[in-house]
């Protein structure tokens, strides 16, 4: 029986690794643009070579499919009463990848970000996150993995509570507090308001705060854990032009990791276009298109997209000076390396 054991450890580890390997080399091949899946059907053909495809590690202890999306919706909806919010989205957000998700006030953005985010159920479709079903068995495990920035939905569920207890709750993806705490994690909170300007306001209640020191709050919240993905909805509203300048730099360079999937929401389409090589445009709750930005920020597909002519200008993104962003955040910092 051990030995039969050992074999089945073996075996498991074996493929595994090899899982492991292929998630590490589609980023490499989608860079070079090389399709993953016509290279693994070449390696079928070879008879020393191990047809593995990207994956879900450990995927043979848990009944999912085991290739592996950082978000896959399906059908994805969301309605309250006879008022339909979200209708037919679908999606496939592969680990690594950074999308721009764009509309007009009211089309849904803030709707589908809440789900993606766990915070919401939808109530029509499917949807998967690393490979599993978004369940509430697995959403506070999930939610840990997510750095969620959103002053539109968390302005109605804070008001009276601490400013360093919303930044601890980021720990385990919770509105509140859980008891497990320890002071590895309130030096880190206190650290975050440190370098976000809010070290003295951290036992004020989040009512009595500015909307700027309320989003640099919840961007703190949403560093509290190192976060696999960033779910940034309108992330600089309300900030300063020197905050809001510091902050896109911060993204920009978290976004050289290629573990990390980052999906931003933004009005301010020529500051953030070049940073996003994927866009899902909002009509009314619809999916109106998805693709490459440079393909769809063109102005004949957003003249037709919002409905009117349009003229697109050339600013392409805030610029800092070198004195300006010696002085910025670390990102480093934020995913919790020092």
């Amino acid at each position: 029986i051990k030995t039969a054991e050992a074999i089945k450890v073996v075996e498991n580890s074996q493929r595994d690794i090899n899982i492991a390997f292929m998630n590490e080399l589609v980023m490499v091949f989608d860079r070079m643009g090389i399709d993953t899946n016509e290279v693994v059907d070449g390696m079928n053909t070879k008879w020393n070579a191990l047809g593995f495809r990207p994956g879900l590690v450990g995927g043979h202890c848990i009944g999912v499919d085991p290739y592996y999306f950082t978000y896959e919706a399906e059908k994805l909806g969301y309605q309250v009463g006879n008022q339909r919010l979200l209708h037919g989205i679908n999606l496939k957000i592969k680990r690594g990848e950074h999308w721009l998700f764009y509309g007009m006030n009211g089309c849904g953005k803030t709707t589908l970000l809440s789900i993606l985010a766990g915070y919401r159920q939808q109530t029509q479709g499917n949807l998967q996150i690393f490979g599993e079903p978004f369940s509430s068995e697995n959403i506070l495990r999930n939610r840990r993995r997510i750095g969620w920035v959103s002053s539109s939905f968390f302005d109605a569920r804070y008001h009276h509570e601490r400013v360093l207890d919303i930044v601890l709750s980021g720990k385990f993806g919770t509105y509140g507090l859980d008891m497990n705490l320890n002071s590895g994690d309130y030096r880190r909170a206190r650290t975050l308001l440190d370098v976000l300007g809010l070290a003295e306001k951290q036992d004020y209640s989040y009512d009595r705060l500015s909307k700027g020191q309320r989003q640099n709050v919840l961007i703190a919240r949403a560093f509290m854990t190192k976060p696999e993905i960033l779910l940034l909805d309108e992330p600089c509203s309300g900030l300063d032009v020197l905050a809001k300048a510091r902050f896109m730099a911060l993204v920009e360079n978290l976004m050289q990791n290629p573990e990390l999937t980052v999906i931003f929401v933004s009005h301010e389409i020529n500051e953030v276009k070049k940073m996003f090589p994927n866009t899902l445009l909002l009509r009314n709750g619809r999916m109106f298109a998805q693709g490459k930005t440079e393909d769809l920020f063109t102005e004949e597909r957003l003249s037709v997209f919002l409905q009117q002519k349009i003229q697109l200008n050339k600013i392409t993104a805030l610029d800092i000076t070198a004195e300006g962003k010696q002085q910025g955040l670390n990102p480093q910092l934020f995913m919790g390396l020092v």
